[in-house]
This record gives C-alpha cells, structure tokens and sequence, in this order.
C-alpha cells in the first residue's frame, strides 16, 4: 500500500510531503487549490507521458517519489525480484522531469524505463480519474467491468490468447497459399538470402570481425606503444624497470644478510624480476607480431561496411542480421513445402479453433451468471444513492460473425431505467450527468475489492453528488477502505461534501456574509453536514454552528480514517440565523471581523458623529499658534466624499455652539452664524475648488510634489480663510486697533497652516494609506525606543531649557529627522504630533506662554521633515521599483538565454539532419551508381574484343573515358555530400593532404597549414564543422579572391573541462566586395553553421585579402571511442 508521497517543483507546488496510513484518506479542499496534482503526481509515477509544462515555473527540474509497503503484494514482490529490483518489502519509485521535457525514473534507487514504471504501478495502485464514469458509455468497457465483477481474468486472457493464435494461423494459411504473391516473395526472399548468406555472421564471428577491425585500424598505434611500454620495462635507459628493480634487489640483498626477516620480501623481489622480463619478452613479441597488412584491414573495413549496409536496408542492428537469415530461412522453406505445411496449419487451426469456442462458451456461461448477480447489486445500491426504483440490466448479445474475437462471442449493453415504471434503454441513451454519475459510483463500488491492488485513488469521485448521497458514498468508500486484505491506502480527493458528511473530521472555516434572515444558508449548511436519517437535527446543528462561529469538529474523537486538507476549505456562513422558536434574530460574532475605514467613509450619520467627538476632543488642546480642529476640519473636507460636507459642517456649527453655551457667553444667532460660518465656508470653497483641479489630491504623499502642492494648497486656504476673518472683523470692529488685526492675522496663519501640516497627513494615514502589520509594528518599537526617552530627556531638561530654547527645539527635532528619515511621511507626521505635544506640555509645565518664535520653528521644521519623510518613500519606492525592474530583466534575459539555447540546438539539429541527409544520399550513390559504373565498365571490357573484331575499337575506348569522366565526378559529388577522407583519414590529414589541397594546387595557389592540438577532443559535429569552413573559405579563395595563397591554422586545446578550437583562414587576394553577389548563401552559411554550435564567428577584411577567425567549443570526447578523428 502507498504509505508515502513526497512532490518537489511540481506544477506550482513548490515541496510536499504526505504519509498515508491504512484505511480511507481523504484529501479536501476549494476547487482549485491543487487537490488533483497528487493524483497527476501518482500518473507519472505509474509512468505517464511527461512534458516540461509539469515543471514549476523559475525550476530547472520537478521530483517526484512515492514509497509502497509490499507487505500484502505478493506479485509485485515477484515482478521486483525478476526484474532485480527488490528491496526488502518496501519499493520506492522514483521520477525526475527537466525543464527541457526529458526524465528519467529509478525503481529502488536503480535507473528504469517508462514501461517498467507501468507494469509495476499496475501491481501497486488502481487510479479512477475525474472522467470515468464516462468511459462507461462504451460497450467495451462495460464488458471489462462485468469481467473485473465475475473474476473473468484468467478465462479471458485464454480466450484472447486462443483468438490470436487462431488469426496467426489463418493469416500463415492466406500468406502460404498465394498465387502470384507467394512466387513474388519467394523471388524476394532468396535474393536476400544470398546476401545474408554471404555477408552475415553469428554474433561470435561477428564479434571477432569486429576485433579485428579495431586491431587493424590501430595496428600502428599498438606497436609503437607496445615497443614503448618494452622500453619502460627493459631498455637501456637507467630509469627502466628491470634496472631499477635489479638495484632494488641487489640493496635489499644485503640488507637480508643482516636481517632473516626480510628474505620473504627478497623473494618478491625475485619473483617480480621474473615476471617483469616475462612481461618485456610477451610485450616485444606482440609488437614484432602486430598485423600490419592494410589489404587484410580493407578486407575487413569492406565487410563491415557491407554489414552495416544490409542492416540499413533490412532497418536492423548488424548484430541481428544472422537471425533475420534464420527466420527467411525458415520462412522459405515454409513457402517452398507449402503442401504439406498447409495441411498442419489447417489441422492447428481446426485445433485452435474448437478450443477458441470451448473457452469462450466457458466464458459466456460465466458471464450471462454474473450479468445478473451484477445488474441486482448496482440496482440496489442505486437506490440507496438517491435514484429509488432505479434499475440496472446488463444484456448480453451474441458478436455477428464467425472470426475469433478476443472479447469472446458476447456484446454487452447496459441498460438502466431510472424511475419506476419505465422501461430498460441503453444506458448512453437515456442517462443525464448526475443520473450516469451516480450509476457509476455504483458499479465501481460493486467491482471494487475483486483483485489485490493494494492501493486505489479516487479522483473528484463526488462528481455530481451532494446531501445525503454523498453520506452514503463515504460510507460505502469507507467500508471498502477498511475490508480490503492488508488494509490498502485509498485516497479520494473531493470536496467537503463527501469528506465532511463521511468523516465528520475535516478542517471547516467560517466567513461572515451580510446580516439577514437566510434560511437558506443555514439549510444548505444544514445539508452538508447532515446524514441521510437526521436531517432536521443537522439543520439544527448548522444553525448553531453558524450562530457560534466555530466548529465542533475539533471534538471528535480521533479515528484511524485521517481527513487531510490541503487549503482550509471556506463555509460562507450568514451573520443571522432566525429559528422556528424565535422571534429575534441572534447576532454572530467572528472573531475575524473588523471595521473598514470604508464603511464609515459612507455613513453620514455616523460621520458627523464621529466628527462632533474628535472636535470636542481637540478643542481643548487649542492655542494661539496650535490649532488642531483647523486641521481636522482642512483634513476631513479634504479626504472625504463632498456629499458629506453638510454633515461635517452641522457637526463642527453645534460644536462651536455646546461650547459658547458651556462657557457661558452670549449669543445671538446672527452673530453666531455671522462669526462662525465665514471660516468654514471659506476652507470648503478653497477645498473645492482644489478637488476640482487635482481629484487625487492628498491622496499619495509619497511623492514629494504631490505633497509640496498639498502644503501650498493649505498655506493659500489658511490665507483665505486669515483674510475673510479679518475682512469680518474690519466690519463688524470697525475700531479694531491696526496691531491687534496683525497679530491675529500671524495668530490665525500660524496656528491654522501647523494644524493642517500635524493633522492632514495623519487622517492620510489613516484613511488613505494604512500601514501594514510590519510596518506599524517598526513604527511603535522606534516610538518606543526613541520618541518616548527623547521627550523624557526634554522633560527632565526642562530647567536647562528655560534659558537655552534653542536646545529644546533641538532636541525635539532629532527624533521627528530620525523618523523621517527611517518611516518616511508616515513616522515624520506621527513624531510631529508627538514633538508639538512635549513642546506644548514644555511651555505649560514652565508656566510659559506660547511663543510664536517656537512654533514658527515648528512648522518651518515639520514642513522640512514631512518633505524630507516624502522624499525618503519615493526614493525607497524608486528603488523597489528598479529591483522590481531588474527581477523582471533578469526574468527575461534567463528566457532569452533559453530561447537562444533552444535555437543554437535546432539550428544544430537541423545541421546534424543535413549532414545525416548527406551521407545518406552519398551511400546511395556509392552503393547504387558506383556500382552500376563499374557494372558498365566490366561489360565494355568483355565487348572490347568484339568491338575490335569489328572495327569499333574507338567507341570502347570513347565509352571507357565518359565511365572514368563519370567516376570523377561521381567522387568529386560524394566529396562535396560527405568528405570520405575526413572519416577514414581523421581531421588533420583531411585539412592537410585531403581535396582542399588538391583544389589549391589545381587553381595554382598556395596552400600552408598550421595544425596544433588533438582533434579526438572534438566532436564529429565540430569536425565536419570545421572542415566544411575550410573547404568553404578555399573554394572561395578559388573562384572570387583571385590569391596566390592561402594559410590554414587550427589549434586544439582543452579549458575548464570542455574542448576548444580556434581556426584561422587568410587568403591574399582582392578581399571582399563591396555588394555581395544576389543569391549567394556561402558566407551566411559559414555564419549559420558557427551559430548553431554556440560559438563566435569574425570575418573582417585585412590590407591584402581576407581573414576569418572562429572560435568553437565542444564537449570532451573519449579518444578511445572516438576514433575517426
């Protein structure tokens, strides 16, 4: 049973591990949030397709493993143990997916195939996916299910074993007795036969040739190496073995004389002398026997080749040559004594035949027996899922025809009537979604527990479901999970509808929706939880539930069923639930509710409430310079929405007038109003119009325009507000003194525009742009560890104070420049605040009136600090900004690095298809034309001696030098398809002695070469590469440069554990024209060809000629196996 299952970079799971225990286990969870990606996990397991889109995006790789107790799974335990691959009773599977679309799987930690992955998953676990009731539409599967149902396997599998043994053999009798067909192929079996016969070999001489041809293309290398190792072991250097061991012996010799303990190693020493000289005398013989003898090398190197030809034409390995010539072999003499091999086909057929119908008439009995055990246990498990009266029929037909089918000699149909009273039809006629649903819960449910699979998944297996009929299938799922042998891990990912009303232990979340009387809620909650015998009582119980909040969940005893969830599922639950017995709705608290800012941004009421408290709170607080209700007022006006003015008006008015009548003044409603309304109106029409030509205003004060425009805007309302006040009072006072007008004008200007600066930004914050979790919580730590003890010090300074102000208000702004700096706007505004009180609460403990001096310095200082705090966010922000920019850049530029690679490897898949293409095609026309010449050539030489009894002797002659001019070109053509010389000769001969020399010499050009380093390091892709430049730079140099040399230089080195080549090709002549040539595609080509391979390609003209420098780097090839370098 799976007890484990561990997903890493999976889709967009980044790491997850699951245990598994024995039973039922359930995995729930919102649609959505990954519950079918285990299962998609398990399909790969059991070794479905893979493609790079499973990988988790920004991931190089995804990894997958999942662990099987075999304890109960005796024919897992013996597949592992035939296929070597056991491990004790447990068996881990294991599968790794790159993100280019490869993987690759181990079973116990050893590699293995797609293909093993599914035969084994097919011993350890079943899987049902999401659209498997669909399949039951299909007659076919319906068959399978009545065989899985009656335990038919074995019978089966003989009735399909009998069917393709009869097909065989009648498609062998129909093959034999051919006319016209069977002498074609007669024809063309012994012409292949005399091929196979001549060329092929058994796997032992077939192995020997091979040695041999390896021996023979190294015979060189084998001597030289041989006599060097005869020289390392007996040569005439002092530094040779056998000297070296001599002196060895002789020292110790003489050391044994003082010492018996050392005899033993003296004898070594004899010994390893002994062997060593055998060694030099073996190692000088093979070298003076080394088979040198290059006929005997071609001899070979042609029979390989015709081996690989034939293999190419019979599309097989040269090592199954030989039985493809024993199997046309036996199948020509099959043809050839078709007679009497005709008559034991039909008797094996007549044989094959009659078992064929005793087996599938053994089958048919069975079946028609448990069509109808089966139609009476899903009939009443339909009922029990809600469809009461339902009936389900399987019918069984004779299969039209007399060939052997390997499903037997019965069609099945199933047949269901889901109401009383209605007659049978075809089930993929008549039934809806939720009724073929429900229909194949109940067959899976009857067939489920026949075979030992010791696990089973379930995919959305509450499909179509709900209510009390998912009770019933978590019941039936649950009783499964518990009576299978061995206890078998069955998992079913679904939703709460199954897993809840089954296990009743799952993870359950409330969420508040608006308040009302929604029965509804609580009856769909009630039917979720409910059983199908308590449904009024689990309306009640939902009902509580969603009064309380919570869940009684928790309470449950723990079972050995485990309900996993893999995201907290959501109950939208009302705020109000009304009762049969009750007359009021009953509140419900959560304890996730909170009060929005929004909600009360859209109460007027409520807000001129509001408004009234915080005046009143902030009058007392005002002074001459310090007036914060100012603030409030220019902040509330600013921020909130213009159809609530009128409220925040009235408020502010039945303030000032609660406050006139608590102090006892007169008060005449017409100058009440007179001297009241003016200010107010005045700030909202300035308000106004600002709104009106900046609608965003105040709403971003992290930029440090936005909030210079603000501080403007509050310094002209101040203004305007100072002037009608004023203008009020000239009329109203009209013997007002002139100093008293001005030093209310400083009065009202300073106090009203501090106000706005210490209020405004803190209702932003506050309405506007609150700050988060970790952000409030840096801002009550620093309040904590700077503000407070600063306005301590200032405090307990106060008598210093006294005669140095100026150390005062530095000190106060120490901490406001600290906050700025580190909070931005928002800790700027709250240390003012905080600054202004400690200065405030200064003044009032040393009994000081408020000066104006100190808090024009307050407000020149907030000004400087809540521009600086602005500043200091958009810079923050600039830089998230560039980050951001910059993960995004980097993001693109790892995907242009991708798509590059991609293209560089098609580019060199298409150049690998190209030069395959081009030694396919010069195989062929090796193989097919040269051959055909050289047919020609030797008939023209058998009718030369006619042709000169004739007098035609010319007309041979002339016909023997168009063959030879064929030749020519013939090899001229293959050279240019696929440069034999560079396979047979290596790289370095090819550049040095090959036909890019004999092209030079031929057009009288100079050919020098400079060739460092070993080409055996390279690829052949690289190689070809290389040559194909060279080739393309000469033929060039040829027909356009007009030179009279040419220099080749190639080096070849290693770095960092991956090969490089540097090539270099200068020519003398005219250098490169100034309008390449239409049509030409040489140049571009060389490019194309550098490209795909990943390296750097530069063709520049020099003061005489041109000169190309390429650069290409290669993965280190073995020297040993790569031995046409």
């Amino acid at each position: 049973m799976l007890t484990s299952l561990h997903v890493r970079q999976f889709a967009v799971v980044e790491q997850a591990e699951v245990d598994f225990g024995a039973g039922l286990t359930v995995v729930s969870g919102e649609t959505g949030a990954g519950k079918s990606l285990l299962v998609d996990a398990l399909l790969l397991l059991a070794g479905a397709r893979a493609d790079s889109g499973m990988v988790r995006a920004g991931s190089d790789r995804a990894e997958l493993s999942a662990e099987f107790d075999l304890a109960a799974l005796p024919e897992a335990r013996a597949w592992l143990a035939q296929e070597e691959l056991d491990d004790d009773e447990t068996c881990q599977l294991r599968r790794v997916i790159r993100a280019e679309g490869s993987s690759r799987a181990w079973i116990n930690g050893r590699p293995a195939s797609a293909g093993q992955l599914a035969e084994l998953a097919a011993l350890l676990v079943e899987i049902h996916g999401q659209h498997e009731h669909q399949a039951l539409l299909s007659r076919t599967h319906q068959l399978a299910l009545l065989d899985a149902f009656a335990g038919h396997e074995p019978v089966a599998a003989q009735v399909r074993g009998l069917a393709t043994q009869w097909r065989e053999l009648g498609a062998r009798i129909r093959r034999l007795s051919g006319g016209e067909d069977r002498e074609q192929r007669l024809e063309l079996l012994r012409h292949e036969l005399a091929e196979l016969e001549q060329w092929a070999l058994p796997p032992a001489e077939l192995a020997e040739l091979e040695a041999s041809h390896k021996r023979l293309a190294n015979a060189g290398r084998l001597a030289e190496g041989a006599a060097g190792v005869v020289e390392l072991l007996d040569g005439d250097s002092e530094f040779a073995l056998r000297r070296a061991l001599g002196r060895a012996h002789a020292e110790l010799g003489k050391l044994a004389t003082l010492d018996d303990a050392l005899n033993p190693a003296l004898e070594l020493l004899d010994n390893a002398a002994i062997q060593l000289g055998e060694a030099a005398d073996t190692l000088g013989r093979y070298a003076q026997d080394v088979d040198l003898d290059p006929e005997r090398f071609a001899e070979v190197d042609a029979h390989l080749a015709r081996l690989h030809e034939l293999g190419r034409r019979h599309r097989l390995p040269v090592a199954e040559l030989h039985d493809r010539l024993v199997a046309l072999r036996r199948e020509l003499d099959e043809l050839e004594g078709a007679g009497e091999a005709l008559e034991k086909l039909a008797a094996q057929r007549e044989r094959a035949q009659a078992d064929y119908d005793k087996a599938a008439a053994t089958l048919g009995k069975s079946r028609r027996k448990a069509a109808e055990k089966l139609g009476k246990e899903v009939s009443a498990l339909m009922s029990e899922l809600g469809m009461a009266g339902g009936v389900l029929q399987v019918e069984l037909e004779a299969a039209d025809g007399d060939e052997p089918d390997p499903q037997g000699r019965e069609r099945c149909e199933l047949l269901v009537s889901a109401n009383p009273g209605q007659p049978p039809r075809a089930l993929r006629k008549v039934a809806s979604g939720g009724e073929l649903a429900r229909i194949s819960l109940a067959i899976e449910v009857a067939t489920l527990g026949k075979d030992s699979i010791g696990t089973m998944v379930f995919d959305e297996v509450d499909s179509g479901i709900g209510g009390a009929v998912a009770e019933v299938v978590g019941q039936k799922l649950r009783a499964l999970g518990g009576q299978r042998q061995g206890s078998p891990s069955c998992m079913l990912s679904t939703t709460m509808r199954v897993s809840a009303a089954t296990l009743r232990r799952c993870s359950i979340s409330g969420r508040p929706l608006p308040s009302g009387n929604d029965r509804s809620s609580a009856t769909r909650s009630g039917r979720c939880w409910a059983t199908a015998s308590t449904a009024s009582s689990a309306l009640r119980h939902s009902a509580t539930t969603l009064r309380s909040g919570s869940s009684p969940i928790s309470r449950l005893k723990p079972s050995r069923t485990m309900a996993w969830s893999s995201t907290r599922t959501m109950l939208y639950m009302a705020l109000l639930y009304t009762d049969r017995n009750r007359s009021a709705p009953a509140p419900m608290y959560h304890p996730r509710m909170r009060l929005k800012p929004s909600r009360l941004l859209h109460s007027g009421p409520l807000l001129g409430v509001s408004y009234l408290l915080l005046w009143l709170l902030l009058w007392p607080t005002a002074q001459p310079y310090w007036m914060l209700p100012y603030g409030l007022r220019f902040g509330a006006l600013l921020l909130l929405p213009v159809r609530q003015w009128g409220w925040l008006l009235g408020a502010e008015l039945v303030a000032s007038a609660g406050m006139s009548l608590h102090a006892g003044l007169p008060m005449g409603w017409s100058g009440y109003f007179l001297g009241e309304l003016p200010e107010p109106l005045v700030t909202a029409a300035g308000l106004w119009l600002l709104r009106r030509l900046n609608p965003h205003a105040g709403a971003n004060l992290h930029n440090p325009q936005e909030t210079a425009r603000l501080l403007l805007a509050a310094i002209l309302v101040v203004l305007s507000t100072t002037a009608a006040d004023i203008g009020l009072l000239t009329v109203i006072h009209t013997a007002a003194a002139e100093d008293a007008l001005i030093h209310m004008l400083g009065n009202e200007l300073l106090g009203g525009y501090l106000g706005v600066l210490l209020m405004v930004p803190v209702m932003v914050l506050l309405l506007r742009a609150p700050p988060d979790r970790h952000a409030l919580g840096g801002l009550l730590l620093d309040g904590l560890q700077v503000m407070l003890p600063a306005m301590a010090i200032l405090l307990l300074l106060s008598e210093q104070a006294t005669s140095q102000p100026q150390f005062a208000r530095a000190l106060s702004l120490a901490p406001v420049l600290f906050f700025a700096f580190r909070h931005g706007w928002r800790g700027a505004s709250l240390a003012m605040i905080v600054s202004s009180l400690g200065m405030t609460v200064l003044d009032q403990r040393l009994g000081h009136d408020p000066s104006a001096a100190g808090y024009l310095f307050l407000a020149v200082a907030g000004t400087g600090t809540l521009m600086l705090g602005s500043a200091t966010d958009a810079l923050r922000r600039s830089k998230l900004r560039v980050a951001e920019q910059n993960t995004h850049l980097a993001a693109v530029n790892r995907r242009l690095d991708q798509l590059a690679r991609q293209l560089r490897a098609a580019a060199r898949g298409n150049l690998q298809a190209d030069e395959n293409q081009r030694r396919h095609l010069a195989a062929e026309l090796h193989d097919e034309l040269g051959q055909n010449i050289t047919a020609i050539q030797t008939h023209v030489k058998l009718a030369q001696a006619r042709l000169r009894q004739a007098g035609l002797e010319d007309i041979g002659t002339s016909i023997n030098g168009i063959l030879a001019h064929m030749r020519r070109a013939l090899h001229r053509l293959l050279d240019d398809l696929r440069p034999a010389v560079l396979d047979e000769f290596g790289l370095l001969r090819a550049l040095d002695e090959g036909p890019i020399r004999d092209l030079l010499n031929t057009a009288g050009i100079r050919y020098l070469t400079e060739l460092r380093g070993d080409p055996r390091l390279l690829d052949d892709d690289t190689r070809t590469t290389i040559y194909r430049l060279a080739q393309e730079s000469a033929t060039n140099a040829v027909k356009h440069a007009k030179a009279s040399e040419f220099r080749l230089r190639l080096r070849i080195g290693e770095r960092h554990g991956t090969a490089l080549a540097l090539l270099d090709l200068r020519d003398n002549g005219i250098g490169l024209p100034e309008r390449l040539p239409r049509g030409g595609r040489g140049l571009q080509g060389m490019r194309d060809r550098v490209t795909s391979l990943g390296g750097l390609f530069r063709l520049r003209p020099v003061r005489q000629g041109v000169h190309l420098r390429v650069l290409l780097r290669s993965n280190i090839e073995s020297p040993v196996t790569n031995r046409n370098a």
